[in-house]
């Protein structure tokens, strides 16, 4: 995420880059089928560290317990903006020999992670499902942050740790 808002002279981040980078290390000759969709969207800078995070909690335990566990497995990621300024992404995994997801992962740290930071740093909402065949994730994110989220992450950046 930094190395792109770097690149951008932090003016944002390509998201479609984001996720190519993200899903590389995984992509290989006979392996799992990885299906990415939508037109390229310019993320703002408190958008990408977040949305980076979340993809990279989302791969990881796709290569754990998912679609990216097996040769088998099928991983789409489509996105789109909607009125209001807002990115829709979907994240749809389909595997046929998936592990078993415990009730317990559920809100496991890893999705309190992506809910908090696209809830409260971001604004946005998240629903997650774990289905028979694989997880299911929705965002939708503000590409511009209310003022109440700027207001919150600007609090925290200056609350002692």
């Amino acid at each position: 995420a930094h190395d792109l808002l770097l690149e951008s002279q932090w003016s944002g981040a390509s998201l479609k880059t984001m996720v190519e980078r993200e899903l590389d290390p995984y992509r290989r000759e006979g392996g799992p089928k990885i299906l990415v969709k939508g037109s390229d969207v310019l993320l703002p800078p408190q958008c990408t560290s977040i949305l980076a995070m979340t993809l990279h909690e989302l791969a990881t335990n796709a290569v754990k317990y998912g679609a990216l566990s097996s040769n088998t497995g099928q991983l789409g990621i489509s996105w789109k903006t909607a009125r209001g300024n807002r990115l829709l992404l979907t994240w749809e995994e389909r595997a046929a020999n998936i592990t078993p997801v415990p009730a317990r992962r559920s809100s496991g740290f890893g999705m309190q992670l992506i809910d908090k930071g696209i809830r409260h740093n971001l604004g946005g909402d998240t629903k997650v499902e774990f289905r028979p065949t694989g997880l299911y994730v929705e965002l939708n994110v503000p590409l511009e942050p209310s003022k109440e989220s700027r207001t919150k992450s600007q609090k925290a950046a200056t609350e002692p740790v």
